[in-house]
């Protein structure tokens, strides 16, 4: 296997500078980009940033994103009527595993209070999700039970 170079590049008023990297000793944010245009220029295939004031930065904006999406699911879940248990439940289970994800992994570069702050959020989302998925249940239960009902008053007639 072809051992490869590492470079860090820094831009400094103008100049340019090559400077050998040894990443694995440093300890930070490892980032690999998702962008797949091709382009003249320079590959990035990973990225470890080191300023922890830009990888917060960074994962509140990530973190941010993604509970937008969770709340946009759950007002579009909200108003509609007719809503699958499954959904509900898939979503609650996703919510479960990105909270794992934020303490395990982002704890470490986040503050103390920014963290409570976002169990709250996520507490409250989950809270919400639950009393849909209560609803729904108990609504389907008795759907089910008023279908017996007419069944058996079927079957005592004939």
């Amino acid at each position: 296997m072809k051992k490869t170079k590492k470079y860090f590049l820094i831009k400094k008023h103008n100049m340019i500078k090559n400077v050998k990297l040894n990443s694995s000793n440093k300890k930070g944010y490892h980032i690999k980009p998702k962008n797949g245009i091709k382009y003249d220029g320079i590959t990035v295939n990973s990225m470890v940033i080191l300023n922890y004031d830009l990888i917060e930065r960074l994962l509140k904006k990530k973190i941010k994103k993604k509970l937008d999406v969770y709340l946009q699911f759950l007002i579009s879940v909200l108003d509609e009527e007719d809503t699958d248990p499954g959904h509900l439940m898939f979503a609650l289970n996703d919510l479960d595993r990105y909270r794992h994800i934020v303490i395990n992994n982002y704890r470490m570069y986040l503050e103390k209070k920014y963290m409570k702050i976002l169990m709250d959020k996520m507490d409250l989302i989950e809270q919400e999700l639950r009393t849909k998925i209560n609803y729904e249940v108990k609504d389907i239960f008795s759907e089910q039970m008023e279908l017996d009902l007419e069944d058996s008053k079927k079957a005592r007639k004939k």
